[in-house]
């Protein structure tokens, strides 16, 4: 970023790879309603020694996320970060950690879980601000994925 690809481009390129993040996550499980948080995402920018809009990259990722998921699911931790160099002349690299609703629980039950606060089997309090359960591997799984767009 900087020097041969301009921030436009790079922004673009970061939401290419979250398109290619989804489509790796419908392979995976099948449905994309099974995600049931964006939990954390880390941006590696391909950077010139004097550039320093890594987050502006990153929120090409971050926007589609937002933009097809809301902020209840899609709202997530991030870091964007400034790389001599990426394997292959990336532009971008990115990683994800999701959390998703096991196959055989029923939507209902997810929903009844968030709505009551329930606690988790470790006894822990629900979250104040989404109503999930702090031990979530008690409703759910996680997954991390990376995927880079390749120039």
């Amino acid at each position: 970023m900087g020097a041969e690809v301009s921030l436009e481009e790079g922004y673009e390129a970061a939401r290419l790879t979250a398109l290619s993040i989804l489509a790796s996550l419908k392979r995976a499980l099948g449905d994309l309603d099974r995600v049931t948080a964006w939990l954390r995402v880390f941006g590696m920018v391909n950077s010139a020694p004097d550039f320093t809009q890594q987050p502006a990259v990153i929120n090409g990722f971050s926007d589609l996320i937002l933009e097809l998921y809301g902020t209840e699911i899609g709202q997530h931790a991030r870091s964007a970060v400034g790389m001599a160099a990426l394997p292959f002349g990336l532009p971008v690299e990115i990683e994800a950690e999701i959390e998703i609703r096991r196959k055989e629980q029923s939507e209902e039950d997810t929903m009844e879980k968030q709505v009551k606060g329930e606690r988790g089997s470790e006894g822990y309090p629900a979250d104040r601000q989404s109503g999930r359960s702090s031990d979530r591997s008690t409703r759910s799984s996680g997954i991390m994925l990376d995927n880079s767009l390749y120039a």
